[in-house]
């Protein structure tokens, strides 16, 4: 048995989608919030835990999500087995 206790508002729910361009990767987070929106950065670090890019949820209802954000990264370096790079997204 265990016990487990969540705020009331949270981001309940995400999805996370990288468009590549010429020189840059642009990342955008779709989300929905369980309860009441509260104000939720999201920050992206690279391999090195450096911050590279931030952006706050804004309201933009769709179809399936009701907040966005979008977060751009200059000359992003794609990930491949022989090379493998991770970024992370911290929300």
């Amino acid at each position: 048995v265990y016990l487990l206790n969540r705020p009331e508002n949270i981001v309940y729910d995400y999805f996370t989608t990288t468009e590549i361009q010429e020189d840059q990767a642009v990342i955008t987070v779709q989300a929905n919030y369980q309860g009441m929106a509260v104000p939720t950065k999201l920050t992206l670090y690279d391999a090195e835990k450096q911050e590279i890019a931030s952006q706050m949820l804004w309201e933009e209802p769709g179809e399936l999500y009701t907040h966005k954000a979008v977060l751009t990264v200059k000359n992003a370096r794609l990930w491949n087995p022989e090379q493998p790079y991770l970024y992370t997204l911290v929300i």
